[in-house]
C-alpha cells in the first residue's frame, strides 16, 4: 500500500492576550505591510464585538476571537512556494512585537487517497486502531 497525503489547509493560531480588533483592520494591515496591497477581500469582512474574519481572493483568511488569531490558508493545489499564511502570521507578530504572545500552533489538515473503500478500511483497523481493543469498525460509504 502506497498511500498519498495531501494537506488540504494549513492553520497558524497565535494564543494573544488583550486582542486588540482594531489592528486587524484591512487597511492596517496593509499599511504594516501584513498583507500585500494587491489583496482583495473575497467578500465584505465579519466584524462583531467578539469576532472578526477576513478572506482574501488568494486564499488565506484570517480570524479574531477572544483570545487567538488564526492565520488559514486552503492549499488544494497550491504550489509549496506560494504558501503565505505562515509569513502573514511572522510579520503580524514582528509588527506588533508589544503584544502579549502566548502560544503558536501550527495545524495542517490533511487527507489520504486510497484506490478503494477496503485498503482504507484495512489502514484505518490495522494501522490507526490496535487491534483487540474491543472495536468494531464498519466502513460504510
Amino acid at each position: 500500500m502506497n498511500h498519498k497525503m495531501q494537506i488540504r489547509e494549513l492553520a497558524i493560531a497565535l494564543t494573544v492576550e488583550n486582542i486588540n480588533f482594531s489592528t486587524l483592520n484591512i487597511d492596517i494591515l496593509k499599511d504594516s505591510d501584513i498583507i500585500p496591497e494587491n489583496w482583495e477581500l473575497t467578500h465584505k469582512p465579519i466584524y462583531t464585538n467578539h469576532m472578526i474574519q477576513l478572506v482574501f481572493q488568494v486564499g488565506v483568511a484570517i480570524v479574531a476571537q477572544s483570545n487567538q488569531v488564526l492565520f488559514t490558508q486552503v492549499l488544494n493545489s497550491t504550489d509549496p512556494r506560494q504558501v503565505t499564511a505562515p509569513q502573514v502570521a511572522l510579520k503580524y507578530i514582528e509588527r506588533f512585537p508589544k503584544k502579549e504572545f502566548q502560544a503558536i500552533g501550527i495545524n495542517p489538515s490533511s487527507y489520504i487517497e486510497f484506490v478503494s473503500d477496503e485498503e482504507a478500511h484495512k489502514y484505518i483497523t490495522h494501522s490507526l486502531l490496535k487491534s483487540g481493543l474491543g472495536i468494531n469498525l464498519e466502513l460504510h460509504v
